[in-house]
């Protein structure tokens, strides 16, 4: 993959960003009570339960840093790029709010000067249809001169 080298931190957070059921608010509170995005991801199943986490996604988490793994690998073919809450490239609008991504999975580039950006954001396994409609928005906000 290109872009910054990961660290662990970044990694941790792409690892959270992959869990089902787990939302942006709650994974960063997580964060905070346990010592960071590494501390989640090493707690034990009894801990997470104890905060009042599912054990659905108390299973999730504990799966988290090797399907994370694969993304990396993933996007690498793809030529994409990860940009996860701590790193400088990730939006500044972005980044007050609680329920924000995150992590970005960005192809492309993202430019500080990009004031009036648009993000599509849409389904892993999004059909012909989902992804024919995405494809004509993100151009047609690009032909209004918003980024994408």
């Amino acid at each position: 993959m290109t872009g910054a080298p990961t660290t662990a931190a970044h990694d941790a957070w792409v690892a959270l960003a992959l869990v089902e059921g787990l939302t942006a608010r709650t994974a960063l509170d997580l964060a905070t009570r346990l010592g960071g995005p590494e501390a989640v991801l090493s707690a034990s199943p009894a801990v997470l339960t104890s905060v009042g986490l599912r054990a659905g996604v108390v299973a999730s988490i504990g799966t988290a840093r090797e399907r994370a793994g694969r993304e990396r690998e993933t996007l690498g073919a793809l030529g994409a790029t990860v940009v996860t809450r701590d790193d400088p490239a990730y939006p500044a609008r972005l980044r007050p709010l609680t329920d924000a991504p995150l992590a970005l999975f960005v192809r492309g580039t993202l430019e500080a000067a990009d004031d009036l950006a648009v993000a599509v954001v849409g389904s892993r396994r999004a059909g012909e249809y989902g992804r024919g409609v995405a494809v004509d928005l993100a151009n047609g906000l690009a032909q209004a001169g918003l980024t994408r």
